[in-house]
Parts: structure tokens; C-alpha cells; sequence
């Protein structure tokens, strides 16, 4: 998310579904990300929520992680006994944070 100190709105931007191959010739994603950058600018939100995958080239453009906790709970209680360990052993994505505005 890119964030603006003292503003409370938020633009939300979620992409599904595109043409990889011509993405990458085009940089289809990337340009459609710096268009919601400009969106939320223009709006003056205070926030532009991207989504939660591809965090390394949302990087690239300012973005930065907002670490969030996930609650899951099935409605069987042995199930929910044994999920909870379980999860822990999920191992979180490995990514190379970018900074765009290096100093």
C-alpha cells in the first residue's frame, strides 16, 4: 500500500486475469499499477491499496507491505485443534524489496 499521512480514504486496486505474454512485451502491469498510483493522487485518498501478491514490482513503484493476521476457522473443532499448527509451518514469500526513492 502507498500511504498519505493525515488522509483516511483508500483506493483499492485489484487485478485478475490478463494476457502474460503481452504483458511482459508491454508492461501491461506495471503501467496499470502507476495508473492507480495517479488515480489515488488525483482523488486524494490517502491510500492505494494494491492487493496482496507481486509485492517486489509493486515495490518498485513506492509500495510497501502492510503485514496483515489471517483468523481461519473451520467449523469442526478437531479440525481447528490441528490447523492452528499446521500453519505455522507455512513459510512466508520471499521477495526482494525495491525503493524507488533512494537517497
Amino acid at each position: 500500500s502507498l500511504e498519505v499521512p493525515g488522509s483516511e480514504s483508500r483506493l483499492e486496486a485489484y487485478l485478475v486475469g490478463f494476457d502474460y505474454e503481452y504483458n511482459h512485451s508491454h508492461k501491461i502491469y506495471l503501467n496499470m499499477l502507476y495508473d492507480f498510483v495517479e488515480r489515488g493522487i488525483e482523488s486524494g485518498v490517502g491510500q492505494v491499496h494494491l492487493g496482496r501478491t507481486a509485492w517486489e514490482i509493486k515495490s518498485t513503484i513506492g509500495g510497501v507491505p502492510s503485514y496483515r493476521h489471517t483468523f481461519l476457522r473451520h467449523h469442526n473443532s478437531i479440525i481447528n485443534y490441528f490447523l492452528s499448527p499446521l500453519l505455522t509451518l507455512v513459510p512466508p514469500t520471499e521477495w526482494k524489496p525495491r525503493n524507488p526513492f533512494k537517497s
